[in-house]
Formats: C-alpha cells, sequence, structure tokens
C-alpha cells in the first residue's frame, strides 16, 4: 500500500524501513521489503493496465538516490508521453536517449491493433516487425539508417517478395511515427519511392493461381447433388451457387438482412461489413431468384440471427466445412471456383454482358460512372439474368 503522496526529502527517504510502498509522486515508489531491501519502482498504466518496472536499489553507499530515481521517472514519463511503453533503466544505456526500434514498434502495435480488421494484420505486423525486422531490434530509432533497412529486407526480396513488401512498408509506419513524435529525424531509410527504388530490383508481383471452376456442364449435375442433402453445408452451397456471392458472405447471412417479399438480400459494406474492400465499400444488393428463397426456407428455424449456423450455437459455418461439402463431391476444385463457373457460363452461354457479371459478382470498379450504373437500373437486369442462372444449374433437378 502506498503511504503518502508528497515529495519527500532525502532525511525522510533514508528513514523509511517499515515494509511498504512510500509514494515520491507521479508514480515513483520507495519498495521496503520485509527483509529490509529497498528499491525504487515506477507505477504506471499501459493499455489500460497497471504495470511497473524496477529503477533500481536505493541501498545506502552505492544504490540509486532519490535525485537519480526521479531523473528515471521522469524519463519514464516521458517514453509515456512519446507513446513508448517505459523499460528497465538496466535494458538502456542512457534512459534520455531514444527508444530501440523494438520497444517503439511493440507500443506503436499495441495502439494500431485495436483499429485492424482482420486478425490476420495482427498475425502480419508480428511476423513482419518480430521475425524479419528482427536486426533492428536493439537499434535506437534514431541510429537506423539504409543499410541497416536493406540487411532485412535483402535475404527476402527475391524469395518472399509479398512478405518483403509488406514488411518494409510495416517499417517505414514505424519509423514515421518515429519522427512524428520527436524520436528521430531527417528522411525515412525505409522509404520506397525514390529511395529504396534505386537500390532494390522492381518487387516481383505475387502470381496467384486460378482458383479451379467447376465445368459448366457439370454445374446442374452437382447442384442436384448438393440439393439432395440436408446438410447445413450443402444448403449453403446450393445458396452461394444460385447468389454468385463470396464464401464469407454467404457464411455470415444475417436473417434481418433479407427481404423475403421483394426477393432481395442486402449485404453491408462498411468498415464493419463483409464485403470485400477498404472503408467505404457500398452494401451489395442480390436479387433473389425462386430456388435462393427455397434453400433459404429449408434452413428457416436452425438460428434466430444467422440463416447457415455452424454447430456451435450463434456462430457461423466454418470455411473448412464448406470445402470439404465440396470436395467431397468434386475433388480439386474450390467453393470461391464457383463464382468462376458463373463467370464463364454468362460469357459462352449468354447474351448478358460482362459488366452485369462483373456488377453481380460484386467485384470493385473505379469508375464513378460504373458505380452509378450500379445504383440504377441494374438491379432488375440481374435479377433476369441470376433466374436463368438458377433455371440452368437446376436443370438436372427438373428434369
Amino acid at each position: 500500500m502506498a503511504r503518502g503522496t508528497r515529495r519527500r526529502t532525502v532525511k525522510e527517504v533514508a528513514a523509511l524501513r517499515d515494509p511498504g510502498r512510500y509514494s515520491d509522486g507521479n508514480g515513483l515508489y520507495l519498495h521496503v521489503k520485509a527483509s529490509g531491501a529497498r528499491s525504487w519502482v515506477f507505477v504506471f498504466q499501459w493499455c489500460g493496465k497497471r504495470a511497473e518496472i524496477g529503477l533500481g536499489s536505493a541501498a545506502d553507499g552505492g544504490g540509486v538516490s532519490l535525485a537519480e530515481a526521479r531523473a528515471l521517472a521522469e524519463a519514464a514519463r516521458k517514453d509515456l508521453r512519446a507513446g513508448v511503453k517505459p523499460t528497465n533503466p538496466s535494458r538502456r544505456t542512457d534512459p534520455t536517449l531514444p527508444p530501440t526500434f523494438l520497444e517503439f514498434a511493440d507500443a506503436l502495435g499495441h495502439q494500431l491493433k485495436p483499429g485492424w480488421k482482420a486478425k490476420t494484420q495482427h498475425q502480419r505486423w508480428d511476423l513482419a516487425i518480430g521475425h524479419y525486422a528482427r536486426p533492428l531490434h536493439p537499434l535506437r530509432l534514431d541510429e537506423i539508417g539504409t543499410e541497416h533497412v536493406l540487411t532485412v529486407l535483402r535475404p527476402i526480396w527475391t524469395t518472399k517478395p509479398e512478405t518483403a513488401q509488406k514488411t518494409r512498408g510495416y517499417i517505414e509506419r514505424v519509423l514515421d511515427a518515429g519522427k512524428a513524435r520527436g524520436l528521430r529525424s531527417g528522411e525515412n531509410p525505409a522509404a520506397w519511392r525514390g529511395h529504396l527504388q534505386l537500390l532494390l530490383s522492381k518487387p516481383r508481383k505475387l502470381t496467384r493461381g486460378h482458383h479451379a471452376a467447376v465445368p459448366v456442364d457439370e454445374m446442374p449435375e452437382l447442384f442436384a447433388e448438393l440439393w439432395g442433402s440436408s446438410a447445413v453445408s450443402a444448403r449453403l452451397l446450393c445458396f452461394v451457387v444460385l447468389t454468385c456471392v463470396r464464401a464469407t458472405e454467404a457464411r455470415g447471412a444475417l436473417w434481418s438482412e433479407f427481404d423475403l417479399e421483394k426477393r432481395l438480400w442486402t449485404i453491408p459494406g462498411g468498415f464493419t461489413g463483409r464485403m470485400k474492400g477498404r472503408d467505404g465499400t457500398p452494401d451489395h444488393t442480390v436479387p433473389l431468384s425462386q430456388p435462393a428463397i427455397a434453400v433459404l426456407r429449408s434452413v428457416g428455424g436452425l438460428d434466430a440471427r444467422l440463416a447457415f449456423p455452424g454447430q456451435r450455437v450463434g456462430r457461423m459455418l466454418s470455411l473448412t466445412a464448406l470445402e470439404k461439402a465440396l470436395t467431397h463431391r468434386r475433388p480439386g476444385f474450390t467453393v470461391h471456383g464457383l463464382r468462376s463457373t458463373f463467370r464463364d457460363w454468362v460469357s459462352e452461354r449468354t447474351d448478358f454482358s460482362d459488366r452485369l457479371a462483373e456488377h453481380a459478382l460484386a467485384h470493385v470498379i473505379r469508375s464513378e460512372t460504373e458505380r452509378a450504373y450500379r445504383r440504377g437500373t441494374a438491379i432488375e437486369k440481374r435479377r433476369f439474368m441470376m433466374d436463368a442462372w438458377a433455371e440452368f444449374v437446376t436443370s438436372r433437378i427438373a428434369a
């Protein structure tokens, strides 16, 4: 327990011998143990929790003096004001110097992560900063130069191009934040444009393989097999086929998003929505065919909130369960590839425009004219197209 909060004199500190903690104000405490050992402690709040660091022994003759302890505590408070978590002075040669890269990056990560939507962003940051940027960990922010950054990037620049580019971006962000807080000066040695682009080869673009798509002629037979199953995973796959949405968008479908009378499903966009894209992505309205509504009615009552619930109450069906439901019937194909099957059908078997198909797939369009088109008359045109698609995929059932 703290005993008093006023600033103490040197004589008062020397006379404190009973076990306990004695405050000198502003988070600085003298800790006296039952054994008689005495030490200085700095107590502070970090990420909403109480934390503390030791500032050294307060032993008579050779220990940290009251004046020194106050200087160390002030250095720790300076770190806090700069957004840096204070550390034990024994780990820092001079508490008045800027923090190390690891100390500052750790503090910055604590501030940034609550605003990140996906857990993968947390994992990428931890991998880039905690693993690949390890050579920078012991360096002070003001010591880091171009060669230090190149030491991190060169081993992975051509072998792991995507990881290297993300790591460079995170390092740049840490150093920019350090400069903004007055902890370093000068140009950012991790900047790409006009700097590292002159020293490293052009980044190799990540080559992604196409998602294996079910051939168009096989879709009616596959759909008939799925339709014959009462499993939620098979029902959801039927719904994905009929609506051409992404698996994540369908897995999280809520009953509140559907207007069955108007045969419409509105998938929320924006930062908190499920639509692919950055903040500001608009809602995506999907016209529902009669077979799609039949699928929804077949799962009605399973959960009051989720249309396609998983085995655990209140949790959506896992992507793994969805993939297994497909590969069990068609090994080698992917759920995302079902969207490609629809795209192939539009191009090869119909007169519907590519623009209408892209709208149905909710692909990101940056043109203002195109976005205006999507907000206008496209919904009824897409309804006609989705009804034709549903008629095609359910043809084996009708037969």
